[in-house]
């Protein structure tokens, strides 16, 4: 009777033995898989939700001269103080800040982690002085036409455009105007013909040379083609001990005045 009973033991631990070797890599792959998926949830959250990082201080850097940087400070601060700078999208305070201070050319936007936002200001840089009348108020614009502020031209050595229509601050002109006056000032840096003013009007640009002839050339005309003709005429002109007044390429005929 002994004998069974120590038998049905023996059984029993065999039975153990062979289930703990049969199962266990498996109950441990599981355990190690649930301890992993804990610690990746313990780590999201504290990614997502702990006040590490959040939003704590914005660096605000850059030229301030076209833009207010205690305003761009006061908006940054209402958009993304105390969110999450993981889940934070840097073009969507990018693009938030440039239609809120289009003075600016565009914002560089940096996280330093923890708790940090850094804010470029690349402004934008005046390349010409546009203005409708001799006696009224000179303005500065950039490249894509936006006027930046009011100017004395007398303190200014950027190249002068009259412009026929109006003028206002903190808004664009004629968005062709720019891609037209650096199109023709390349030209005439090219062919080494010297303007002393120029101005733009309803489908022609009007420029006068540094000995005053006055040169016209239609908006559609290849400006690069129309200076050179320019240049071939006034060149001509001296050969021949003329001088030219006018020069008008507007049509299919060019046209030229003496004095």
């Amino acid at each position: 009777m002994e004998k069974m009973k120590n038998r049905k033991y023996e059984r029993k631990i065999s039975r153990g033995k062979f289930f703990l070797r049969k199962y266990l890599p498996v109950l441990l792959i599981i355990l190690r898989t649930l301890f992993l998926i804990i610690l990746i949830v313990m780590a999201i959250y504290f990614l997502l939700y702990s006040d590490f990082f959040k939003i704590k201080k914005i660096n605000i850097t850059g030229i301030e001269q076209f833009v207010n940087i205690n305003d761009v400070d006061t908006l940054a601060k209402t958009s993304v103080l105390d969110k999450n700078i993981i889940l934070l999208k840097n073009q969507n305070l990018s693009k938030d800040l440039k239609n809120n201070f289009l003075g600016a050319k565009y914002f560089e936007i940096k996280k330093k982690l923890p708790d940090t936002i850094i804010i470029n200001i690349i402004e934008r840089i005046p390349i010409a002085i546009v203005f409708k009348n001799d006696n009224e108020d000179h303005f500065m614009v950039d490249e894509e036409g936006y006027v930046l502020g009011i100017v004395d031209p007398k303190n200014q050595t950027l190249p002068e455009i009259k412009y026929e229509k109006d003028i206002d601050v903190g808004k664009f002109i004629d968005k062709n105007l720019i891609p037209l006056y650096t199109e023709l000032t390349t030209c005439l840096q090219q062919e080494e013909v010297k303007a002393s003013s120029i101005s733009f009007h309803s489908g022609y640009i009007l420029f006068y040379t540094e000995n005053g002839q006055e040169i016209l050339i239609g908006n559609e005309k290849n400006k690069l083609e129309a200076i050179k003709t320019v240049d071939a005429l006034i060149k001509q002109s001296k050969l021949e001990n003329k001088e030219i007044r006018r020069i008008d390429l507007r049509y299919d005929k060019v046209i030229v005045l003496f004095k």
